[in-house]
């Protein structure tokens, strides 16, 4: 499919966030921001995800990312809006490092199944001026058209893969993305229609234990698939029948990563029996040399009668060590075979 040339500053942004998921009111978010973006996600999401990025870009990845932005220069003949990171924000008036604070992700259906084509919305908080960002899009989103939608305007367009997408400002600091019944059901809730996940008395009950500030956070619906794919035949059968809910975080403090991931289930006899087989596949783990023996040990699995917890704790130099591990090996496969004619 032909690529679009400027699907949109948001588009842009979402392009940065994968490569690592009551509007303008003061009202403040669990999750770190100004604005509880979560009001702003339907209340059917089968999942949702918050990433913080005032914690975020205070990361050396993060930081290393846009510095490699900043070096690359596209070719002159490219049908990319942006030649370059500094033309990107000479375009859009917004810099990552910034003026992006915080973005939220909606996942609907069964988004497991539906692989690189999930239905979702992304509500994003940022710094930016929207007058100058449209003229850009007059300029140079030629395959962009507008419609209204309740008074508010969206722009339509579509991915290299060809599917439908849509953008919309909701605000000088708020906008959204995604597929264009979802940022529909987004405009609705701002303009006081519809219910958010805030309401979904399911999920609202993990929503309010995620920790405040974290980098990351996450609350979804455990994926029927899985489900089924533990009560398969093997030597590794997992009773994942009663699996409810997965939430937890993820964060960066000092100098390591730490999180915790928990799955409901209320089955305390298959949560334990669980907990024993993948604390046996940690010391099998651990054989395969020092630093993966420090990676494991860092993590912790507890069971209890309603849920499994999953801790961890892991230091940036650990990751710096796996990596080179990592590179080693790599490079250790790529070697060419000897020349038995010699």
């Amino acid at each position: 499919m032909k690529r679009i040339r400027a699907f949109t500053t948001v588009g842009v942004l979402i392009a940065a966030l994968l490569m690592l998921t009551a509007c303008g009111g003061k009202e403040k978010t669990m999750t770190g921001g100004d604005v509880n973006l979560l009001s702003m996600i339907p209340a059917d999401a089968a999942g949702v995800m918050i990433m913080n990025f005032e914690k975020i870009r205070e990361l050396d990845f993060f930081n290393k990312m846009v510095t490699e932005m900043e070096a690359k220069e596209e070719k002159e003949d490219t049908e990319k809006a942006f030649k370059n990171y500094q033309d990107f924000v000479n375009k859009t008036g917004i810099d990552l490092r910034k003026d992006l604070h915080a973005v939220a992700f909606g996942l609907f259906g069964d988004f497991q199944s539906a692989g690189g084509d999930p239905d979702f919305v992304i509500v994003a908080r940022i710094d930016m001026d929207r007058a100058k960002i449209l003229d850009m899009i007059k300029a140079e989103g030629k395959e962009l058209t507008s419609t209204e939608y309740k008074g508010q305007e969206m722009f339509m367009g579509k991915d290299d893969e060809g599917d439908e997408m849509s953008f919309a400002f909701i605000s000088d600091t708020l906008t959204t993305a995604g597929k264009p019944a979802q940022v529909q059901r987004v405009i609705d809730l701002v303009q006081g229609q519809g219910e958010s996940v805030l309401k979904n008395k399911e999920k609202m009950p993990y929503l309010e234990q995620l920790k405040s500030g974290a980098a990351m956070s996450f609350v979804f619906d455990f994926p029927e698939k899985l489900k089924q794919a533990g009560q398969e035949g093997g030597p590794f059968k997992m009773d994942l029948s009663k699996a409810e809910m997965l939430f937890g975080h993820v964060d960066h403090s000092g100098a390591e990563w730490n999180g915790e991931l928990k799955m409901i289930s209320r089955d305390e006899a298959a949560n334990k029996q669980m907990v024993t087989m993948l604390n046996g596949f940690k010391g099998m783990g651990a054989m395969a040399g020092p630093e993966v023996a420090e990676l494991v040990g860092n993590i912790n699995l507890t069971a209890a009668a309603d849920h499994i917890k999953l801790t961890f704790n892991i230091s940036d130099e650990l990751i710096r060590k796996l990596q080179e591990k990592a590179k080693e090996k790599a490079e250790a496969m790529t070697l060419p075979e000897p020349d038995e004619t010699e």
